[in-house]
């Protein structure tokens, strides 16, 4: 065969894989991009019903607030593990799919019990999506595209405030419905339509036959891409693999980083009470329930733009530890703002605001999961899931104790404790690239050398 031939063939190759990763983007990114952004309407509407009429209509007091999402978290918390499990065993399409399917239909249920059940049939969402892409994407092209999911998971915050702000306007009352029960019956109806078109778009790994719209050749360009980075995907039980990382140390480092940053960037989770309890000097509220579902949106809108900005870079330079140093510098100059709460309410909103920029650490940590850990898919199943379980147990109970409700919108320790995460994650992250990805590179670098 000529050179010329050669060549000819390798830009012919390079072409069809362009063509698969675009193919890629519109159908399984897409779908997932859409998933987040209506898993986020539902994971955070209570947030914006509480202050547009739920907590007067269900007389909520105390620490009704914090317990919502408690409930929340220990559902995902009890299925996260198993529904990992299975994700290794069951195809993503029908597991995933027939879950999303589930907590769409359960959108009447008792508050309390709704919010326990989102977060059970939710667990396998955040892990099974990046499992998925781990299976497909190549370490360039990874921090930008988890990226892109973290943009949904923002639009979506924001699109609950816009929402709710447009169905307390417009719906308010009708048939004798409160605004804030609207928002939860949209949401359910919209989430059961997106459910069901994840049987058909979500692929299984390469090795196990793909996706249905994709074509045997394409399938076969799947399995070359990862077979270049040494990566397995083929599907082989072993209870055992399951409890590997809990005796690496690189498994408790990249948790440290993950976790610090996933806890800490939670502050902005009460910019909705700060502004609901914000009064004129005469003493009535200085915004109205709109403005108090809007304002916040505009952060969310913040954090997808700098989350695009960030994992762009990070995927184009590979300067993926500059990234993550940047952006937790900025959660801990946030979080710091905050803890002294200043007198300025535009310096509290300068601390809010600067924590929503504070969203590219976890698609960039997480980019290097299949790198470092490509040989083992259910290792790789198994940090994904374990480094969120963490952050979910820290969250059944830490917010009822750093923040409670009747402190709002100034707390004693919240805010402090936040600032220490971001504090942990940074350290978490230096760590990382330097007793890990480092050693990594090094040890490739020889192996490369011997042959």
């Amino acid at each position: 065969m000529s050179t010329q031939t050669v060549v000819e063939e390798e830009f012919k190759l390079k072409n069809e894989e362009k063509k698969f990763v675009r193919k890629l983007d519109i159908y399984l990114l897409t779908w997932g991009v859409v998933l987040y952004i209506l898993k986020n309407v539902d994971q955070a509407n209570y947030k914006n019903a509480y202050v547009s009429g739920m907590k007067e209509d269900l007389n909520m007091s105390g620490s009704d607030y914090n317990w919502l999402s408690t409930y929340y978290t220990i559902g995902y918390a009890i299925a996260a593990i198993p529904c990992q499990i299975l994700m290794t065993r069951v195809k993503a399409s029908y597991f995933m799919g027939g879950c999303e399917l589930v907590y769409g239909i359960y959108k009447v249920n008792y508050l309390f019990g709704l919010r326990f059940l989102i977060g059970f049939f939710e667990s396998c969402s955040w892990s099974g999506i990046t499992f998925v892409l781990f299976n497909y994407y190549n370490p360039q092209e990874l921090s930008f595209r988890g990226g892109l999911i973290m943009v949904a998971t923002q639009c979506g915050r924001a699109f609950t405030g816009f929402m709710q702000a447009a169905i307390y306007t417009n719906l308010e009352g009708s048939q004798g419905i409160p605004g804030w029960r609207w928002l939860f019956i949209i949401n359910g109806a919209i989430t059961v339509v997106i459910a069901l078109s994840g049987f058909f778009l979500i692929p299984d790994t390469p090795d196990n036959g793909g996706a249905k719209w994709m074509t045997p050749g394409e399938i076969s360009i799947a399995k070359s891409r990862v077979e270049k980075l040494g990566r397995r995907t083929v599907r082989k039980f072993e209870w055992k693999k399951y409890f590997k990382p809990f005796l690496d140390y690189r498994f408790y480092i990249i948790t440290l980083a993950y976790s610090g940053w996933d806890l800490g960037s939670s502050a902005t989770s009460y910019i909705t009470l700060w502004l609901k309890a914000m009064k004129n000097s005469d003493g009535t509220p200085k915004y109205s329930v709109q403005q108090v579902d809007l304002i916040p949106g505009a952060g969310y809108l913040l954090a997808a733009l700098s989350i695009i900005i960030v994992t762009r870079f990070a995927d184009l330079t590979q300067k993926r530890i500059h990234s993550l140093v940047f952006q937790q510098i900025c959660g801990v100059i946030g979080c710091s703002i905050l803890s002294a709460w200043p007198k300025s309410n535009g310096a509290k909103f300068a601390g809010f605001f600067i924590m929503y920029t504070v969203q590219s650490t976890g698609p960039i940590i997480t980019s290097f999961i299949p790198e470092i850990w490509r040989l083992d898919n259910e290792v790789r199943s198994t940090i994904i899931v374990m480094i969120v379980i963490f952050t979910h147990v820290m969250n059944a109970w830490l917010p009822l104790v750093v923040f409670p409700t009747d402190q709002a919108p100034h707390y004693k320790a919240g805010y402090e404790v936040m600032l220490a995460f971001n504090a942990m994650s940074l350290i978490g992250c230096v760590l990382f690239h330097f007793f890990v990805y480092k050693k990594f590179k090094q040890e490739e670098d020889s192996i490369e050398f011997e042959k």
